[in-house]
């Protein structure tokens, strides 16, 4: 949790749907993670400040990206700890 706020990040995002669910939730969503690109336009189009995360495989990031992605996101000035993501969500699905 950073200033009050719980902090989740976001894999296999998709068009960011979910995400949305999860900010009205009360949750920050300050990183995600999508390889198809539709879906990162349609992330980099509604949610621009998530923009440089999008567009990319997972098998290509490291945790520690995805905490400095989230620190940058909100300004924060240092990575994030693991201990002050309060909420990883995923939706993958299986293309045969």
């Amino acid at each position: 949790m950073i200033d009050n706020r719980a902090i989740s990040i976001s894999l296999f995002t998709g068009a960011g749907g979910l995400d949305i669910g999860i900010e009205q939730a009360g949750f920050r969503v300050v990183s995600v993670v999508e390889k198809d690109p539709d879906a990162a336009k349609t992330i980099a189009f509604n949610r621009p400040h998530l923009n440089r995360a999008v567009g990319r495989d997972i098998q290509k990031i490291t945790a520690q990206n995805l905490l400095e992605e989230g620190a940058y996101v909100i300004n924060l000035g240092r990575p994030l700890r693991i201990g002050e993501v309060d909420l990883v969500t995923g939706g993958p699905i299986n293309n045969p």
